[in-house]
Parts: structure tokens; C-alpha cells; sequence
């Protein structure tokens, strides 16, 4: 009789631990969406990354000289957004993304200089970059199904980078702190290039990203 109970008993926390979970799951249908609305953000993004002109980044340390030039931004990862509406009238949404990553190459150049010797090399520099994320304030035009960039911050992203095309690599790492800083310090920012690639995106992205944004408030 007892050990019955507390089969019942059993069965009836089981229950209530399978609701619990099934209720908490987010329909299919969202995750839908949801995934092909960062499909749609990458691919755009990437775009207009891919055109945006970085400065070149020169310095010294030491004995070494160094400069960088020619970003190359081969891919972009956006693996987790949402969109919140702010207000109603104009239509205000905001949109979050959080956990990206970035990859792309850079051409190198150096100069070991002192007093017994002298060398110079040039290669090329794999980096990539995580923890991209923006968030991104929009206002919709629900006649001409456009958008409108308010405004865009994005976190200060973690870059790490690696040499390739010349045996020296004893020498780089008194550079290769100072070169990530100032890439992490170029891709991040209300008007770094993260934000850059967003807003032109978005700005021009026509009314599909339009539809894809707006549908997900209805």
C-alpha cells in the first residue's frame, strides 16, 4: 500500500516536471524565426562590413617597428537576438544581439632594427573576434516599410590574433598586445565598425529586414 503511494506519488512530481519544462521550451515556430532572422542579419552585416575601409594601424615597440592595413572580414556569427517594443507611436523596437564572433585577416609589416642588425618581413594576420554584440535602436515607418538607425553601442569585443608568413615570431609578441587592443578598440563602439556594418544594414536593408523585425512584435 505505502510503496503504491509513493508511486503515485511519483508519477504526479514527473507530471508536473514535464509541464514545468514543456512549458518553458520556445515554440518551434519562434525559433524559426528567429534563426532566420539572424541568418538574414549576418549575411547583410557581413555585407556591408566586408566594404567598410579600416585606417592603418602603425606603432612601435622597442626595436620593432610595425603597421597593419587591408581588414579583410571573411565571417560573422550572430547566434543569440531579440527584439523589444520601446514605444508604439512611432513604432521604436530595439534590437539585441549578444555571443557573436567575426573572422578576417590583415596584412602585416615589420622592422627589427638596433645597432648590429636589421630586418624586414611582411605576412598576413588571422584574427578573430568574440563576444560581438550591439544593441541597436530603430524607428519603423509602417507606410514605406523602412527603417531608421536612432542610435548604436556595441561592447568592447575580445580579439585574438595569429602571425603567418615568416619564422620571426619570437618578435611579435611585442606587438601582438598592442595590435589587438587597437583592433578590439576599432571593431567596438557607438562608431566603431561594428556599429558601422549595423546601421548600414539595417538603414538600407530594405523591406525584408523590415518584415523580418517588425513580424516578430506581431
Amino acid at each position: 500500500m505505502g510503496f503504491s503511494i509513493i508511486r503515485l506519488l511519483l508519477a504526479a512530481l514527473l507530471l508536473v516536471f514535464i509541464g514545468a519544462v514543456c512549458g518553458t521550451q520556445p515554440k518551434e515556430t519562434s525559433l524559426a524565426k528567429r534563426s532566420s532572422r539572424n541568418r538574414l542579419l549576418e549575411n547583410l552585416i557581413l555585407t556591408y562590413l566586408r566594404n567598410i575601409q579600416m585606417p592603418q594601424i602603425s606603432g612601435s615597440s622597442g626595436s620593432v617597428r610595425y603597421r597593419v592595413n587591408n581588414l579583410r572580414i571573411t565571417d560573422l556569427t550572430l547566434p543569440r537576438s531579440s527584439v523589444q517594443k520601446l514605444q508604439g507611436s512611432p513604432l521604436t523596437l530595439k534590437l539585441t544581439v549578444d555571443g557573436g564572433r567575426i573572422g578576417g585577416k590583415l596584412d602585416f609589416w615589420f622592422r627589427y632594427k638596433t645597432w648590429l642588425l636589421q630586418h624586414t618581413d611582411d605576412g598576413y594576420v588571422n584574427f578573430g573576434a568574440s563576444r560581438i554584440g550591439f544593441k541597436v535602436k530603430v524607428t519603423a515607418d509602417l507606410a514605406s516599410k523602412t527603417l531608421q538607425v536612432n542610435s548604436c553601442s556595441s561592447p568592447r569585443s575580445s580579439v585574438r590574433i595569429k602571425f603567418h608568413g615568416t619564422g620571426w615570431g619570437w618578435l611579435y609578441n611585442r606587438f601582438r598586445g598592442r595590435l589587438e587592443n587597437s583592433l578590439e578598440k576599432k571593431l567596438s563602439g557607438s562608431n566603431g565598425l561594428i556599429c558601422k556594418g549595423v546601421t548600414r544594414a539595417i538603414n538600407r536593408g530594405g523591406k525584408i529586414i523590415f518584415n523580418k523585425l517588425v513580424e516578430s512584435q506581431g
